[in-house]
């Protein structure tokens, strides 16, 4: 199947196409059947023989969807424009209905039964091992900072 295709060509930054008749399979750079023109976009200049490009569509070759809407725009042939890529499509998303969560009891400051120690004596056991720690602490800071003053006593 014979197709009627854009080919690049010019510098780096700077694009040229020429318009080839090709072999559909055949890479965009291999050689071609025919030239029937060129297209400078920068420029928006286009430069085709008509007589050429009609004898091969009567043939069977079919524009690629760029350069059959380019040929559109320029009002070189009639039709409908083509879309050269096939949009996804959006997955439906059903939206559940948002639930309300409403307390059934106000909540009280009380704590509950598990958290409050059975004894009194227990509780108290706990205070005196965390106090016997923060006592530590500082101790062990202060016997720190003692020789930094013995070093500073014998530089004066």
């Amino acid at each position: 199947m014979l197709k009627l295709r854009l080919q690049r060509t010019g510098r780096k930054g700077h694009a040229q196409y020429r318009i080839v008749v090709t072999e559909h399979t055949a890479p965009p750079k291999s050689g071609s059947l025919e030239l029937l023109g060129s297209y400078d976009p920068h420029l928006k200049k286009l430069a085709i023989k008509e007589d050429r490009l009609n004898h091969w569509i009567s043939n069977g070759a079919k524009p690629s969807a760029t350069l059959n809407n380019l040929l559109i725009k320029e009002g070189i042939i009639k039709g409908d424009k083509m879309v050269s890529w096939k949009p996804k499509k959006k997955e439906e998303v059903i939206e559940k209905p948002s639930t309300v969560v409403k307390p059934t009891a106000p909540k009280t400051e009380e704590t509950p039964k598990e958290a409050e120690p059975e004894n009194k004596e227990q509780s108290e056991v706990v205070e005196p091992q965390a106090e016997q720690q923060k006592e530590e602490a500082p101790i062990e800071e202060a016997k720190e900072d003692k020789p930094e003053e013995k070093l500073e006593v014998k530089s004066e």
